[in-house]
């Protein structure tokens, strides 16, 4: 049997984590907003943490904010508007990840956990992404070599209008990182079985992933960027409260990149095989 990693700067057995209530999630976070350096969070980060954390609190039933929020992945500006987004960056800030990690001993169960968090936090099955994704890299800054995960979800819950904004707002942020190119916002390389062109650029799950190793992609040692994604609503059990566990993924549950992020992950130099199931 396979024995999993602690989370979060080694702090956290994530079997004891997938037992949290919303409430519960909450005060972790702001536990880690107060000991900073107890969990590892990263430096160029922290300034925008706090906010951060009382934003998710906030949202008691809802999965989008009026207003993004402005938060700094490695000093970096990036602005946030979804709940499942703000919880990715969370997870992509707090500690770095075991030297020793691998997919099956902590990659697979921090993904789940992120999702099964994300389930608590919104309470809503109706809203909860279909889609989650994780990255990870080695980042050497200086002397100092960490690795690093990012994570993220897809757009497909939301209303189409409201949905339609919040992926052009993530276009916006692809282009600027040179990802894409404005004549792309309309179209895809993802088509239904009818034809017709399914998801746009910036719906999917790898985009904050995808736009965080971008901003730090001169630090980090580019043969060895790998990912996955998991069918949110597959990568947990159904039940929630103490009886969720995690679960090694199996069958349909890991799924391959779509072309969209193909085309995504050749733009950024990446070996595709690193991101297959």
């Amino acid at each position: 049997m396979t024995t999993i990693l602690k989370a979060f700067n080694n702090t956290t057995a994530i079997n004891d984590a997938f037992k949290w209530t919303r409430t519960e999630i909450i005060a972790f976070f702001e536990k880690v907003s107060k000991e900073m350096d107890t969990y590892d969070v990263e430096a160029g980060s922290r300034t925008t943490f706090a906010t951060a954390v009382a934003t998710v609190k906030s949202m008691t039933n809802t999965i989008f904010l009026d207003k993004a929020i402005a938060v700094k992945y490695q000093t970096h500006d990036f602005k946030l508007e979804c709940l499942y987004d703000i919880v990715g960056w969370i997870f992509s800030v707090v500690g770095a990840s075991p030297t020793s990690a691998t997919k099956a001993n902590y990659y697979y169960p921090l993904l789940a956990l992120y999702c099964i968090i994300c389930r608590r936090l919104i309470n809503n099955t109706g809203k909860e992404p279909h889609m989650a994704q994780l990255t990870y890299f080695k980042q050497t800054v200086g002397t100092v070599v960490k690795w690093r995960v990012v994570l993220g979800t897809v757009l497909d819950r939301p209303k189409l209008a409201r949905k339609e904004v919040a992926r052009k707002n993530r276009f916006a942020l692809l282009q600027t990182a040179s990802l894409v190119q404005a004549t792309e916002i309309d179209t895809s390389n993802v088509l239904q079985p009818n034809g017709a062109e399914a998801q746009k650029f910036g719906h999917c799950a790898e985009t904050f992933p995808f736009l965080w190793y971008t901003a730090v992609k001169a630090q980090v040692d580019k043969p060895g960027v790998s990912g996955f994604s998991f069918l949110f609503t597959q990568a947990i059990a159904a039940e929630v409260g103490a009886e969720a566990q995690y679960k090694a993924p199996a069958g349909q549950v890991l799924q391959d990149p779509c072309l969209n992020c193909q085309t995504l992950i050749g733009r950024m130099g990446l070996t595709l095989a690193n991101f297959l199931v």
